[in-house]
């Protein structure tokens, strides 16, 4: 198997993801751990996602993690992309040869992934089951004309996936009550909340906190995207003069955020960080007092960096989403507190008691 997995035993598992570590998002972080964990559970396992940067050939590359072995990644060439959609014209072919090379026991797809779909041509010539594991619908609230119109051409591909797949990993019991598009295939879904690999995060007694502001210092992370909240967040700590924000994280919006935080004149006590390593990562969570999850709409479905914070002991805030798995996740975890959409009733109005 070129050099990696010599282990024996246990099921094949290939997952299909929309990108890969170290590309930054929820979905990535997950899927790593969780291949990581399976790999420790005598699984057999490798990777196949979409290339983080634009290209025109695929690549291949080997990682192991504390008590793995290693594991193989192939990098679909991604020619360019369509908003958020990697556009991959030779995906199928991609994926095929795992397939044939790999031989896998069974196949986990990860939602939303529009490169999933070629997977119904491989079921035709006899694939091993499918595992979708959902991680959102693709339209919310939130969701533009552009994706609205398009979805509806992707719709029937995606109910295809939905009806050939043999079990539906949903992330929380909230979503999956709010999800239109799982509603006829209830009976294929389970919860599976997402987790976190334990043996990567570190002992939080070990990481060194960073130097720090006076008074309260609130903490955010994940990609700065429209639905995140961030707007809403700025103009709450516009009203907090001895609080200070660090925002973790790159993405479409950071020019307009920066934009907002000059216009509120609040520069020094705002920092975007952009993206980080994970040492750095960790030590923010150490030296923050609060982090606050700021979005604001079913997209983010779930939160993974509400686990990351909650191993570190911080409280955590979010905002009430209808139909998210954000309140549940954060109702579990001590210290949680969900508030409600509206800024000065809610986000902004609880920051404000707590810490002006």
């Amino acid at each position: 198997m070129d050099g990696s997995q010599q282990q024996t035993g246990g099921s094949r598992v290939l997952h299909v993801g929309k990108y890969f570590h170290p590309h930054h998002g929820g979905m990535e972080t997950y899927l790593r751990d969780l291949v990581h964990m399976q790999l420790r559970e005598g699984h057999q396992v490798e990777v196949v996602a979409h290339g983080s940067k634009p290209g025109l050939r695929d690549s291949t590359e080997y990682f192991e993690a504390q008590g793995t072995p290693r594991y193989r990644v192939t990098r679909a060439a991604r020619w360019f992309s369509l908003g958020f959609v990697p556009v991959s014209p030779l995906f199928l072919v991609t994926l095929w040869r795992v397939v044939r090379r790999f031989k896998p026991d069974k196949v986990h797809v990860h939602h939303p992934n529009a490169s999933g779909v070629w997977l119904l041509v491989l079921k035709l010539l006899g694939i091993a089951p499918v595992v979708i594991n959902w991680h959102s619908d693709i339209v919310t609230p939130g969701a533009s004309r552009w994706v609205r119109w398009a979805y509806k051409l992707y719709y029937p591909l995606e109910w295809l996936q939905l009806k050939m797949a043999h079990r539906v990993w949903v992330t929380s019991p909230p979503y999956l009550d709010a999800s239109a598009p799982l509603q006829p295939f209830r009976s294929k879904c389970i919860i599976k909340p997402l987790t976190l690999d334990e043996t990567r995060l570190p002992d939080p007694n070990s990481v060194k906190p960073l130097p720090r502001p006076d008074g309260t210092l609130i903490l955010t992370v994940g990609r700065l995207a429209h639905y995140k909240g961030h707007e809403a967040l700025l103009q709450a700590i516009a009203k907090l003069p001895d609080t200070t924000l660090w925002i973790v994280g790159d993405g479409e919006r950071y020019d307009a955020l920066k934009r907002t935080i000059n216009q509120l004149g609040i520069n020094s006590r705002v920092r975007l960080w952009g993206a980080v390593d994970e040492a750095t990562l960790w030590r923010c969570y150490k030296t923050c007092d609060v982090f606050c999850l700021a979005s604001d709409d079913r997209t983010e479905a779930f939160g993974v960096v509400l686990l990351e914070a909650a191993h570190f002991k911080k409280p955590v805030i979010v905002r009430d989403i209808p139909g998210s798995g954000v309140p549940w996740v954060a109702r579990q975890i001590e210290g949680g507190l969900v508030v409600g959409l509206d800024d000065e009733e809610g986000l902004g109005g609880e920051l404000r008691a707590r810490y002006s």
